[in-house]
């Protein structure tokens, strides 16, 4: 499930629950493609160049008779299939977008070349279930996890197997290479972080990291391979890591999911929540006790800490100058805080259920924030008033995101629905009074148009 736009900004892709993938041009607003499955939709990729989208299906072990596809996004014709079963929403483009890494139900996995729909090759070896993939940024190498405990390396030319890396004593949930490819890294349910130095001349188990009791969630890192970030899939809590000695440089604490712990009553789950600045310096990270952490990307050291006192932090986004962040928060109001200071410039109320997601504009005159009240609000950032209230939706929010040039918000909602709305007020205008077959009320203006201002006619 999901919702994005492409790299260009003119297309979105949505993915529901309910087995419906779904790509949409924005200019024209036109429906391009429907694909409906045979299970939930949970995985949407788009090729490096935006030209293609691939979509898969739920759960790494449910297989069912399905496969993986791929789109021509410009004119929405489906352009590669595997003919095998696939084994869940894992799929990975190759960095030139030519291509395709993806398991199947067999145990295996595959790599395709997209235009002439060729097997390039099967990489057979695991003993069980592959759940993980990935290309080396140099494009020679594939990585796969398995539910067998291993990971394994192998030629993305040839199949042919480089490497089994053994250490791990459960299911291998995530596999990364190092920008410049030569280490991998994996995660496990056994709740620890293995870097293997693949190269001929290096050590294969380089790096062992006991990081989360219950299991590892995700595994990342930074963009010059030299920390990790870790997050739990029990314990609750992130981790940064110096990936050259093992040391942990920081930990943030969450509570513990529900998974592995039946809460008491009423108690409300904490999210990992975080964002990472446009320059790559800082990390924004909630905490538990409703802070905000500014950390240094590069050495994990506490920059400040933004004051609590919003019960809980939902949701955090940078501005695309990374001098103003926005936190959305579980007592309905958004605060807009100087990076730099850590000083509050701006809070906003307005929604009577948690703040699920916010966002600026490109420009950065815009503030949009999504509501658990299914609204989405948009204020003016200048002035502190708040220009449009967006409803439509009939259950909350999940997020919300602008289009690159800022003339459109699309949301997206539990309720299955992806919904775009134009915001110049001219177009505006133009969309309302073409679809409007009456004046408007008093009310719709003040509750839908910028500033409560009623055009003349309909």
């Amino acid at each position: 499930m999901g919702v994005g736009f492409s790299p260009d900004g003119k297309k979105l892709t949505t993915a529901d629950g309910v087995g419906r993938i779904r790509i949409w041009n924005l200019g024209t607003r036109r429906l391009l493609q429907t694909i409906k499955a045979t299970q939930p939709v949970c995985g949407v990729a788009w090729s490096p160049h935006g030209t293609l989208v691939g979509a898969g299906q739920c759960g790494a072990y449910n297989f069912s008779a399905s496969a993986t596809r791929v789109w021509n996004v410009r004119s929405s014709r489906l352009v590669f299939r595997t003919r095998g079963l696939e084994a869940g929403s894992v799929l990975r483009f190759s960095r030139d977008g030519r291509y395709l890494v993806t398991p199947t139900s067999s145990g295996t996995a595959e790599i395709w070349e997209i235009t002439s729909q060729r097997l390039v090759a099967t990489l057979t070896g695991h003993s069980g279930q592959v759940v993980a993939v990935a290309y080396s940024p140099d494009g020679r190498l594939v990585a796969t996890g398995a539910t067998d405990g291993t990971a394994r390396v192998w030629s993305a030319r040839s199949g042919r197997q480089i490497l089994v890396l053994r250490g791990h004593n459960a299911t291998v949930d995530a596999v990364q290479f190092t920008p410049d490819s030569r280490r991998l890294v994996t995660a496990s349910e056994d709740g620890t972080v293995r870097v293997w130095d693949i190269t001929h001349e290096g050590s294969r188990d380089w790096l062992t990291l006991v990081a989360h009791e219950g299991g590892v969630a995700s595994v990342t890192y930074s963009s010059d391979g030299s920390r990790l970030l870790t997050a739990g899939a029990c314990d609750g809590k992130t981790k940064l890591w110096n990936a050259q000695s093992g040391s942990l440089i920081s930990s943030t604490a969450k509570q513990r999911q529900a998974s592995c712990t039946v809460p008491a009553t009423g108690q409300r789950l904490y999210q990992t929540v975080d964002a990472t600045s446009p320059d790559g310096s800082l990390v924004a990270q909630a905490t538990a006790n409703g802070t905000v952490q500014l950390l240094a990307s590069t050495s994990g050291t506490l920059v400040r800490t933004l004051p609590g006192g919003h019960q809980g932090v939902q949701a955090i986004a940078f501005d695309r100058s990374g001098k103003r962040i926005a936190t959305g928060n579980w007592d309905g109001s958004t605060i807009v805080w100087d990076a730099a200071s850590g000083r509050s410039l701006q809070t906003f109320t307005g929604h009577s259920g948690i703040v699920e997601g916010v966002a600026f504009s490109p420009d950065g005159t815009l503030l949009a924030t999504a509501g658990e009240d299914t609204t989405a609000k948009l204020w003016d950032l200048k002035t502190g008033e708040r220009l449009l209230t967006l409803s439509g939706h009939t259950f909350a929010l999940t997020g919300l995101a602008f289009s690159p040039d800022g003339t459109r918000l699309a949301t997206a909602s539990g309720d299955g629905t992806v919904r775009v709305y134009v915001l110049p007020v001219k177009e505006l205008m133009a969309v309302a009074r073409a679809r409007l077959t009456r004046t408007w009320s008093i009310a719709e203006c003040r509750a839908y148009l910028p500033g409560g201002r009623c055009p003349g006619q309909p």
